[in-house]
């Protein structure tokens, strides 16, 4: 009896600690697209970083891991072969190479319409939020980069 308690103690702890926020700046934008214009991406990082590097759905293991070159040493081992389709990369590099990473969900919003790999400098990273489906609930929106 006491083995099965322990048994479910620690399915019920893995579950919970999966289902931990892991992506502090995803949810961050998330929580703004509603009745925002813009959403500058600097103001939701707890860390400090100098660009902002987004690939689309399908990029290949190879391919990001050679534009980033040195600054992620193990690029290869903490990425799939390609981004899922239903989400984004975000990788934020500093001076000494990358700081933080995750993924963003398309369910909510577009960075891009097509396959991309965007690279967005921290003064630039603020985004124009534009409803792409108004009819939808809740809608999905596109996030375009400021050109400033």
């Amino acid at each position: 009896m006491k083995l099965l308690l322990f048994s479910i103690c620690l399915v019920l702890s893995a579950l919970l600690a999966a289902c931990s926020p892991r992506a502090p700046v995803s949810q961050a934008i998330d929580a703004r697209l509603t009745n925002v214009t813009s959403i500058n991406i600097a103001e939701l990082t707890p860390f400090a970083w100098d660009t902002l590097h987004i690939y689309s759905p399908y990029s290949a293991r190879q391919d990001i891991c050679s534009k980033l070159g040195s600054a992620w040493n193990s690029c290869k081992t903490d990425l799939p072969d390609y981004i899922d389709e239903g989400e984004y990369l975000l990788a934020f590099t500093g001076p000494n190479g990358i700081v933080h990473h995750e993924y963003f969900h398309r369910r909510r919003a577009n960075f891009c319409e097509k396959s991309c790999a965007l690279k967005v400098p921290r003064e630039k990273a603020v985004f124009a939020v534009q409803t792409q489906t108004p009819e939808q609930k809740p809608p999905r929106y596109r996030l375009t980069a400021s050109a400033a």
